[in-house]
C-alpha cells in the first residue's frame, strides 16, 4: 500500500462509517481513486474531503490561484465546445489552483423598457432563457462547487426544451427548481442579468471570451480553447500539482 493510499484512507476514515450507514448512496471505487475526478468524489460523497486533501498535496498558499473569467452565452456552439472539452475536465483535474468567474450573457443586447430590462440574444429567446436561469443559479447557489456542476449539466442538455433540461439537472444536482423559477420570473432575476451585461467587456469580439489573470490576448485565447490544462499549469507560479501530469480520469456525467 502506497503512502498516498494510506493517507487517503486515514483522511477519509470517517467516510467509511457514513457509507455503511447510507447504503442508498453506493460508492463503487476504492479509496485510492476517490479524488481522481469530481465525478468519483461526488459519487462517493467526499468532495469536501478531496478538496482538503488536494490542497494539502498541492498547497496553493505558496502562489495565487489562476483567475479565469469566461464570458459566454447559452447556445453558442463554441462556448459549448470549450465548456465540455476544456473547462470542465480541466477543473476536474486542477480546480484547486483556479478561480473561475462565469458570466452568462455573451453577445446579447439589452434595452430598458419601463422598470425592467428586455434582452435580445444572438440565438433567440431560448438562449436568453438559459442565460437568465444560469445567472439565477449562480446567485442562489452561491458556492462555485455547487453551481458549477449544475451549470455544466444545463450546458450538456441545452438543446433540449428548457423545462426538460431544468427537470433533469435540478433532480441530478438537488437544486430547488421552484426557487430557480421564482428568480427567473422576478425583478431580481431581471436585474441580475442586467448586472451580467454590465460585467461583460464592451470590447469583446466573440464568445467564448476568455480572460486569464485579467488579460485577454488572441494567443492566450487559442491556447485556452485547445489546451486549457497546460495553459493553467504553465501560468500557475507555485509547485505544479499532480493533475498537471496525471492522465485525466473522465466519465460522462450521464453515467454518474
Amino acid at each position: 500500500m502506497t503512502m498516498k493510499v494510506l493517507y487517503v484512507i486515514l483522511l477519509f476514515s470517517g467516510c467509511f462509517v457514513y457509507s455503511q450507514s447510507a447504503a442508498a448512496v453506493p460508492c463503487s471505487y476504492p479509496p485510492q481513486q476517490w479524488c481522481e475526478s469530481f465525478y468519483i468524489a461526488n459519487e462517493c460523497k467526499v468532495v469536501d474531503q478531496c478538496l482538503q486533501w488536494l490542497q494539502k498535496q498541492n498547497p496553493i498558499a505558496e502562489a495565487p490561484a489562476v483567475n479565469l473569467e469566461l464570458y459566454y452565452e447559452y447556445l453558442c456552439p463554441g462556448c459549448m465546445m470549450f465548456w465540455q472539452s476544456q473547462l470542465w475536465p480541466t477543473w476536474n483535474k486542477i480546480g484547486h489552483i483556479m478561480n473561475i468567474t462565469l458570466t452568462p450573457y455573451g453577445n446579447a443586447n439589452e434595452q430598458r423598457n419601463g422598470d425592467k430590462w428586455v434582452f435580445e440574444c444572438q440565438h433567440g429567446p431560448h438562449e436568453c432563457e438559459g442565460n437568465l436561469y444560469e445567472t439565477c443559479a449562480i446567485h442562489l447557489l452561491k458556492d462555485f462547487h455547487v453551481y458549477f456542476p449544475f451549470l455544466n449539466c444545463l450546458e450538456q442538455y441545452n438543446l433540449d426544451p428548457m423545462e426538460s433540461a431544468l427537470q433533469k439537472c435540478t433532480k441530478q444536482w438537488k437544486v430547488d427548481l421552484s426557487a430557480l423559477k421564482k428568480c427567473y420570473n422576478s425583478a431580481l432575476g431581471n436585474m441580475l442579468e442586467h448586472e451580467m451585461a454590465l460585467r461583460t467587456p464592451i470590447d469583446h469580439k466573440y464568445v467564448p471570451w476568455i480572460v486569464i489573470n485579467g488579460v485577454h490576448t488572441e494567443t492566450q485565447q487559442h491556447k485556452a480553447e485547445s489546451d486549457l490544462l497546460n495553459l493553467i499549469c504553465d501560468t500557475y507560479t507555485g509547485p505544479k500539482p499532480s493533475g498537471c501530469t496525471k492522465q485525466f480520469v473522465h466519465r460522462s456525467q450521464n453515467n454518474v
